[in-house]
């Protein structure tokens, strides 16, 4: 009882106490909490320790009072027993035999405890000053709750719900004036708030999650706050001048949204473009006639609608499964939609906009450049690029043909395309002879290009226009004589260049002698001469290039008869053999030596081998000049030849028409007329005629003709009169013997021709055949004195003998060469070797009296033996050629009964040697040089006599040598492979020459020669052996294919590029990269 009277008072005091601290102090949650703690602990502590520590101890047999303990008790409240009760326990507890006299104790002892009441040791009444803890307080939170019952009721509840957020009343009030405090998860929302009462505070605060933030004031006594992406449902309050308003409840819902966004893009099918798959991204650029497909994953979504631009008004639902949407349309113009997503408890989303842009499918573009073959007429050459945003199907030509304001024909040819990509580069070649134009018609023509566009159907595009006018016979003619005058011009301008070069080299390597060191001016004089060099070389390469193309145009359009066009390839072969390519490696090489701020010694060998080549160089020019001279020269005479004997033909054809008196007369006078124009054409081209012939040194001897002329033009002017006067048979018969009297004419000047030709060749043999003999009593006068410079001493008189003999055949190797240059200009066959030979024999002439003056025997006889192998050489190249000037006399001589050689026709050409023909004994030949180094290594020869057969005998192998380069030449032009055949002959060849000129004479050697020789009767044989029918003789007189222009160059490397670009790009790139790479390729080109 006491215990409990205890707790009551001490948790009634303690309850009160919290209750009117707080309702005083107003403290917020955590010192609410803490009242809520001190009042439970209060009570837990009261509770434990005076209730329930107590009834355990009570209840609790294992810690009941022992006998003697309660005896002690028991005595305590009863005094008068004392010790009785204890003393009457221990009587008990005691072990004796005497055990009556102690239960006769024990039973008066008893009876004298009986008397007692012990219950009434228990005294209730104690308790009763334990209700002065308990009174006063119940009956102050009595009085407290009858008269400020708020006091007691609501502390205790503020206490009890200390988590809950309780205001302080205040003097004005909290209205909030949205209609609900609901927002959406993921969006912002905005509360506001007015403050009403009579006195306003300037600030109002919200209280979140135990933040304060301050509310934007947006007008007097009211407030505005907004929540940020709002996630979850949150609990507030507001706070203004120390008053709070009550706590207020965001709810927080899901609103329908998209979760995901993914688009099936199934692309047309002519881009062969994969299926693409676009995640999250609603706004597209798709190409025209994409199909896709929209998968919308969502969240709290009933349905979704799609809206587009073109469709206003119109919502198209899309296909629901669960959470998923679809929608499926075809793409064909830009435009936008929007998506729309509802649901039943959360309303609906604002529409999403998004865009669709369509890349419409572009024309494809061209663009073509035209290379023209000016010379030859019979092919255009184009080159040029397609691009299309997706792909090239098709490319075409439109071509019309028209003669004045006359359509003559109309056709499409297609362009072959090697791929269909959208970027590529074409290059064509049309040959005119499939449209069979002809002179004097006018071509145009222009390119189609179609792309593969599959939604629309294939677009197209055109290249700008062409017009090509083939000029006629009359222009055509023009062209040639001014392409021939321009050639002459452009040869004598290179020999002056050439002649001014040689004369600085000459006064440089002069001025070098002198000199013991280079002065900075010398090295300048050196660079500047090698820029000369190599602008006459750039200027020999073109006039080569012009060469080829007048002698292309004329082959086709005034092919000249065999004997001259053999003429004009000596020269092309004469012009090839200018650039060889030791010019330009001793022009490199002494490039090589400024830069490397050689010896003047070294500077001075590279200038002297320069000079040397420039001698040869410039002799040559001035070679091939005459030559070239004489080469038009005798196209001239021939053409003039043929024109009276067509024109005599004409007018032979109009005396038979008038005599017949058939055709109107004025058709006839108009006709004569046209032929007495023609006339006067031909006797301007003999005038024509006459000053090439001045321009010759070898002044060809013509007959004069103008007295034949005369009686021609005469006889055509009556004939003109008696046409005018209606008198037929007197004017056919001056037609008829103006016509005949144009024969004799041109039979006259023909036999002119054959007679300068038979004159030319035998005086030209006859000179040839002196040359050879003078040379080779040089050749055996210089061995003659080489061995007795050998001989003789420094000392002995005879040396200065010897040495005027030396002077005596350096005069005699002069005359020499001037008759052999004279000839040369002459005779086309005569190689350009020839010029080398005979400058390098002058050098050593020079070099041997030069050093017999310096008293330097040993290095006078070295000249001598290379100047003896020189003219060695010579001997052999010129026997040769006298060789093939007398089979070419055999031919040209008339048989009895044979006509004259008439000249071929335009487009017919001439028939081409075969290769080998005159070549036929070049392995009898490497046999009989085969044989006659085997007796040389049996002879056992040393020293001297031996490099002088050596030398020989690799001279013998070079001419050789030369011999098959000419026959493989002659194979490649007539369009047959010689494989790799004639290049290994070739090097060994070249190979035994070095072994030859190293004194290096082996068996290895010998077995080499064995093989050649093998080798050149099997290539005979292979030849003979060759199909040479009418059909390949006809394909070997054609014009080889025009060579591509060097502009058209940028075009064929832009292929290549492509191709590799086709090898290169794997597989599992999009279209996309691939175009882009297209469009990288084309920024390097």
């Amino acid at each position: 009882m006491r215990g409990l009277l205890i707790t009551i008072g001490l948790v009634s005091s303690v309850f009160l106490a919290l209750a009117v601290i707080e309702h005083y102090g107003r403290f917020n949650s955590n010192g609410r909490l803490i009242f809520l703690v001190l009042f439970s602990s209060s009570i837990l502590y009261t509770c434990i320790y005076w209730i329930v520590i107590p009834a355990f101890k009570l209840f609790n047999n294992e810690k009941e009072l022992s006998d003697e303990e309660a005896s002690r008790q028991i005595g305590s409240y009863f005094p008068e027993i004392k010790d009785k009760l204890t003393n009457t326990l221990q009587l008990n507890n005691i072990n004796s035999s005497n055990n009556a006299l102690i239960l006769a104790s024990i039973q008066q002892k008893t009876k004298e405890l009986n008397s007692y009441s012990f219950s009434g040791a228990i005294n209730l009444s104690e308790n009763r000053r334990y209700l002065r803890y308990v009174i006063p307080p119940i009956l102050l939170i009595v009085s407290l709750l009858i008269i400020i019952p708020g006091l007691i009721t609501e502390s205790a509840g503020r206490i009890i719900k200390y988590n809950t957020h309780f205001p302080i009343p205040a003097p004005f009030q909290f209205n909030i004036l949205n209609k609900n405090l609901v927002a959406f998860k993921n969006q912002d929302l905005e509360i506001a708030v007015e403050l009403k009462g009579k006195e306003l505070p300037d600030q109002c605060f919200i209280v979140l999650r135990n933040q304060r933030f301050k509310l934007k004031k947006s007008a007097e006594g009211f407030f505005i706050y907004s929540f940020k992406n709002v996630q979850r449902a949150e609990e507030f309050f507001f706070e203004a001048a120390g008053f709070e308003s009550i706590v207020y409840a965001l709810d927080v819902k899901v609103k329908p949204d998209i979760r995901a966004l993914n688009i099936i893009v199934q692309y047309p099918a002519y881009l062969k473009k994969p299926q693409e798959s676009i995640r999250n991204a609603g706004n597209l650029t798709l190409p025209e006639g994409t199909v896709a497909t929209w998968n919308i994953e969502t969240i709290n979504a009933a349905e979704l609608l799609f809206q587009f631009e073109s469709e206003k008004g119109v919502w198209h639902k899309g296909l629901q499964e669960k959470d998923l949407f679809n929608f499926k349309k075809s793409i064909r113009k830009d435009e936008r939609y929007s998506i729309l997503v509802k649901s039943t408890d959360s309303g609906q989303l604002e529409p999403i906009q998004y865009t669709l842009h369509v890349i419409k499918d572009q024309f494809p573009t061209i663009s073509v450049e035209e290379f023209r073959d000016s010379v030859l007429m019979e092919q255009v050459q184009f080159g040029g690029s397609l691009s299309d945003d997706y792909g090239i199907s098709k490319l075409a030509i439109h071509y019309t043909i028209q003669k004045g304001k006359k359509q003559i024909k109309k056709g499409i040819k297609s362009v072959p395309l090697e791929s269909h990509a959208s970027n590529q580069t074409f290059y064509y070649t049309w040959g005119l002879d499939s449209v069979k134009i002809e002179p004097g018609e006018e071509l145009e023509y222009y390119f189609e290009v179609f792309d593969n566009d599959g939604v629309n159907g294939a677009k197209s595009t055109k290249s700008n226009l062409f017009t090509w006018k083939i000029p006629t016979e009359e222009e055509l003619e023009e062209e040639l004589k001014t392409s021939s005058t321009s050639a002459t011009e452009q040869f004598q301008e290179a020999v002056k260049e050439a002649a001014a070069i040689q004369k600085e080299m000459q006064q440089l390597e002069e001025r070098l002698k002198s000199k013991k060191q280079l002065s900075w001016q010398d090295k300048k004089a050196m660079e500047d001469l090698v820029k000369k060099h190599d602008a006459l070389e750039k200027e020999l390469l073109q006039l080569k290039e012009n060469l080829e193309k007048l002698q292309n145009k004329q082959n086709k359009f005034d092919p000249a008869s065999k004997e001259l066009a053999e003429k004009m390839k000596q020269l092309q072969k004469l012009m090839d053999e200018l650039l060889d390519d030791d010019t330009k490696k001793m022009m490199e090489e002494l490039e090589k030596l400024l830069q490397q701020n050689a010896s003047k010694e070294d500077l001075e060998k590279a200038i002297n081998k320069i000079n040397d080549q420039d001698k040869t160089l410039e002799k040559e020019l001035e070679r091939n000049l005459e030559v070239f001279k004489q080469l038009q020269f005798d196209r001239a005479l021939e053409n003039n030849i043929q024109k009276l004997e067509e024109l005599s033909k004409k007018q032979e054809e109009l005396s038979e028409k008038t005599l017949a008196q058939k055709t109107p007369k004025e058709e006839l006078i108009k006709e004569q007329q046209e032929m007495n124009k023609e006339l006067e054409e031909h006797k301007e081209e003999m005038k024509n005629l006459e000053k090439l012939n001045e321009d010759l040194e070898n002044k060809n001897p013509m007959e004069d003709l103008k007295q034949e002329e005369q009686e021609i033009e005469q006889e055509m002017q009556n004939s003109s009169k008696q046409l005018e006067n209606n008198q037929m048979k007197k004017a056919g018969a001056a037609q008829k013997s103006a016509a005949d009297k144009m024969k004799l004419a041109a039979d006259k000047m023909q036999q002119m021709q054959q007679s300068m030709e038979a004159e030319q060749a035998s005086e030209n043999l006859q000179e040839l055949r002196q040359i050879l003999d003078n040379l080779l009593h040089l050749s055996f006068a210089q061995e003659a004195l080489m061995k007795e410079f050998r001989k003789v001493q420094q000392s002995d008189p005879r040396y200065i003998a010897l040495g005027q003999q030396q002077l005596k055949l350096k005069d005699d190797s002069r005359i020499i060469r001037d008759s052999l240059y004279a000839l040369a200009k002459r005779v086309p066959q005569i190689e350009a070797f020839v010029t080398k030979e005979v400058v390098a024999m002058n050098k050593y002439m020079d070099g041997a009296a030069l050093h017999i003056r310096e008293r330097r025997p040993d290095l006078a006889t070295a000249d001598e033996q290379y100047a003896m192998t020189s003219m060695n050489n010579l001997a052999l190249m010129l026997n040769e050629v006298l060789k093939q000037m007398q089979e070419q006399m055999a031919m040209s001589m008339p048989k009895s009964g044979s006509g004259q050689c008439s000249k071929p026709k335009p487009g017919q050409g001439q028939p081409k040697p075969k290769p080998g023909k005159g070549k036929g004994n070049m392995s009898d030949m490497q046999q009989q040089l085969n044989d006659q180094i085997e007796q040389l290594k049996k002879s056992g020869k040393t020293g001297r006599g031996l490099s002088e057969e050596l030398a020989k005998l690799a001279a013998q192998q070079e001419m050789l040598r030369k011999s098959l380069q000419e026959m493989e030449k002659m194979m490649q032009e007539q369009g047959q492979q010689s494989g790799n055949e004639m290049k290994k002959l070739n090097d060994m060849m070249e190979q035994t020459e070095k072994d030859l000129v190293n004194k290096n004479l082996t068996n290895e050697t010998l077995m080499r020669q064995r093989e050649i020789e093998t080798r050149l009767l099997e290539a005979e044989k292979s030849m003979r052996e060759r199909d040479w029918d009418d059909t390949r003789e006809s394909k070997t007189a054609n014009q080889k294919p025009a060579p591509y222009p060097p502009s058209l160059e940028k075009y064929l490397k832009a292929k290549e590029r492509q191709m590799e670009l086709i090898k290169t790009i794997p597989p599992s790139y999009t279209p996309y990269y691939k175009e882009e790479i297209d469009e990288y390729f084309k920024v390097l080109d």
